[in-house]
């Protein structure tokens, strides 16, 4: 099993934003094996990181964000990115949450 982050920012603001997000995701969920991330990815639904994360992911993996919000900015964006993680066997998990979705 491994720990894949996935971060997404509108503005790097100087790597802040993302190593937040990345501290938040390590501190609550445990060592992160492999990081993807989009910076500048404000209303695009073809965001290169997350669909790389998505393709990396293998049965057991788990697909970690800071809020769910980062997997997708609409309802039916954030299902079809669930539909795909279930897909490949993989699970994810919020660090704003504690619980996981499988």
């Amino acid at each position: 099993m491994a720990l894949i982050a996935y971060l997404r920012s509108v503005s790097d603001d100087e790597g802040r934003q993302c190593n937040a997000q990345r501290d938040a995701i390590a501190t609550t969920l445990g060592p992160i094996d492999r990081t993807y991330s989009d910076v500048g990815a404000s209303g695009n639904t073809t965001n290169a990181g997350l669909a790389g994360a998505i393709k990396s992911l293998a049965t057991g993996d788990v697909l970690a964000v800071e809020r769910w919000d980062r997997l997708g900015r609409s309802t039916l964006l954030y299902q079809h990115v669930m539909d795909e993680i279930t897909q490949r066997g993989a699970t994810a998990a919020a660090a704003s949450e504690t619980k996981r979705i499988n």
